[in-house]
């Protein structure tokens, strides 16, 4: 298990000390739960991207492309 805080000591454990090193060194933030933390349109399209990677990852950039096109049209940016 691993501190939500980024400035809590580091764990122990070799596994635990690799995976918060990667979490707080990660630049833009973290969602734990994307389908929560999305408006539910984004949502809905990242968890059929999800799954259509799931499905063929050779599709990873398709997939990203349609995501990237969805989040410029939801958020305007």
């Amino acid at each position: 298990m691993l501190s939500a805080n980024s400035k809590s000591p580091e764990p122990e454990d070799p596994i635990s000390k690799i995976g918060f090193q990667i979490l707080s060194n990660t630049k833009g933030g973290i969602a734990q739960f994307y389908d929560r933390d999305m408006t539910k349109e984004m949502a809905d399209e990242g968890m059929k991207g999800m799954q259509q990677f799931v499905a063929d990852p050779s599709k990873i950039d398709s997939i990203l492309a349609q995501l990237e096109q969805t989040r410029k049209r939801i958020y305007k940016k």
